[in-house]
């Protein structure tokens, strides 16, 4: 056994980990993930040491937001999370009921049975694998697993980050269909040959505490928001569809089934303010067509309907609880000379309009969204002076389009005379006078969607500093708020852990027996069992924590 060098301040052995990982460091330093059932399990401990905020303090304190190198982001917020929830996370029997195209064996198909008709199996090196209906053998290996502390309002939490690869075998001359087609790709060689795409899932889950029954006789107070990310995606090969569409698709299906299975039902009687239950989706990767109906959980393209159609409401709840930025730019594709019908990205007659909500606002003529939006800018939640263009299959302008324009070129195009003034008070400048960004040809982005072309998100790891931006990596009770009591019997707890290293295996299982005795709430008083039980719960913890690092180091 390679035991710890030295102990943590809470008294156990821990390895230390660097804020910025790269992918390979994040796979031999880190303790492999258990399951989520488990992580949150160790997040309904904390709500007895922790102050814990309330669901609609996270939300505000802590925006969605879409970091660079972010494919997808959704965020959800789950009641009554124990639940089946293991089940639904970890068991095959979950597994096939979130996913459309996974099959249960007649044995009930165990990862690793032999059970040739299910979709759970293993590689030749060990690796467990998924086999799907459509063809595709996936495995899920774990490269990140930490507790973490929310930087903006200390909330508790836990990250997760696992390594997802998928393989779809590209010659099929001769070869089955569906589920035997997926379980032709047997070894590691097999599986490496025929990648079809790659991505690393995300999720960070938070304790949030709520009064018990605010939502109805059977709730129970337990709550946790999840914030569930696809970062590094690369497509390996190309089908005849775009493969990261489709994969948020599926993300978007399997979020929304976990959502109603931990909801209270939607028949009963409950004052929906209450509580928040949806998924959100930030998709600036994606374009449309103007004819084309977006994915109801894009809030970029939410944010630009409700300013262009005068819902003050909307826009507040879309910037402040679901964390669309102001600034976002979404494009939307026309024909010169036609009406709003047709597919315009694949004519030369085509163009793209790209607009911002305060744009959209603008010319629509809404006064009170303009003035909602400028509130937003002097906070620091937006800008007045984003450069849009109009492009055309080959670039920016061209014959009907303008190159360049800002929120206060539109208004004076309007004619907006009680808007212009508002602006100008505001800071707002022309285009002439702003700095433009450089952005990809709304064209080309959409061509590369319909061929399934993504790779632009492959991003290395080195060098992100916003990769872990919004929370620090913690250990369990660091930041336990306790009383003086309870202080002093933890110090001297420590004090008696402190020659642990040093002790055979046996010896430290006899150590963890006698605090644990010690501190039994059985053996204490009524007036004690309070302190009691929070101190043998912090012991059982180290313990945990001693012993799971210990597993992982021999």
């Amino acid at each position: 056994m390679a035991a710890p060098k030295s102990l943590r301040p809470n008294g156990y052995p821990v390895p230390q980990v660097p804020k910025t990982l790269s992918r390979e460091t994040a796979k031999v330093t880190q303790t492999p993930p258990r399951s989520l059932d488990e992580a949150i399990t160790d997040l309904s401990k904390l709500q007895l040491m922790l102050a814990v905020p309330t669901v609609s303090d996270l939300r505000m304190a802590r925006p969605l937001r879409r970091a660079e190198g972010e494919l997808y982001v959704a965020q959800f917020v789950l009641q009554s999370t124990h639940r089946k929830f293991n089940k639904f996370l970890s068991t095959p029997e979950g597994k096939v009921q979130l996913h459309p195209c996974l099959k249960l064996g007649s044995a009930g198909d165990e990862i690793g049975s032999s059970q040739e008709e299910g979709s759970f199996g293993c590689l030749d090196d060990g690796t467990p694998v998924i086999y799907q209906t459509n063809g595709i053998a996936r495995t899920e290996e774990p490269l990140l697993n930490r507790s973490i502390r929310c930087n903006r309002t200390g909330a508790p939490g836990h990250y997760m980050e696992t390594k997802m690869l998928v393989a779809r075998p590209h010659d099929t001359t001769g070869l089955p269909v569906g589920l035997a087609r997926a379980k032709t790709l047997k070894t590691r060689k097999d599986l490496e040959k025929n990648l079809f795409y790659s991505f690393t899932s995300c999720w960070q889950i938070y304790a949030c505490s709520a009064n018990v029954g605010q939502l109805g006789e059977d709730d129970s107070g337990e709550r946790i928001l999840v914030r569930r990310s696809i970062r590094d995606f690369k497509q390996h090969h190309f089908h005849d569809f775009p493969v990261a569409k489709h994969l948020a698709d599926l993300l978007d299906r399997e979020n929304q089934v976990l959502v109603t299975e931990h909801s209270f039902e939607a028949e009963r009687d409950i004052d929906k303010d209450l509580f928040d239950y949806h998924c959100y989706t930030l998709r600036s990767w994606q374009t449309y067509e103007c004819e084309g109906k977006p994915p109801e959980s894009d809030v970029g393209r939410k944010l630009i309907e409700a300013a262009r159609n005068g819902m003050v409401s909307e826009v507040k709840h879309l910037v402040l609880n679901c964390g669309c930025h102001c600034d976002t730019i979404v494009s939307e594709f026309g024909c010169i000379g036609s009406g709003k019908s047709g597919i315009f990205t694949r004519t030369d007659c085509g163009f793209a309009e790209e607009r911002t909500a305060l744009i959209a606002a603008i010319q629509a003529g809404w006064l009170s969204v303009v003035e909602t939006i400028l509130e937003f800018v002097r906070v620091g939640q937006g800008s007045l002076n984003v450069v849009c263009h109009e492009w055309n299959p080959r670039g920016i302008g061209g014959d009907c389009l303008r190159p360049c324009y800002t929120a206060l070129d539109q208004a004076k195009l309007y004619h907006r005379a009680d808007i212009i003034p508002l602006l100008e008070k505001a800071g707002a400048l022309p285009h002439k006078r702003c700095k433009k960004s450089r952005r990809e040809n709304p064209f080309d982005v959409r061509a590369r969607q319909d061929r399934g072309e993504h790779t632009h998100y492959e991003q290395s790891r080195e060098g992100r500093d916003d990769r872990y931006e919004d929370f620090t990596f913690s250990e369990w009770a660091d930041e336990a708020q306790m009383d003086e009591e309870m202080k002093r019997a933890v110090e001297s707890l420590k004090e008696e852990l402190q020659q642990y290293n040093n002790l055979s295996e046996a010896e430290q299982t006899k150590l963890f027996r006698k605090l644990s005795a010690r501190w039994h709430p059985d053996k204490h008083p009524d007036d004690k069992k309070v302190m009691a039980t929070r101190v043998f719960q912090w012991i059982q913890h180290v313990k945990d924590e001693a012993w799971e690092n210990r597993a992982w180091s021999a």
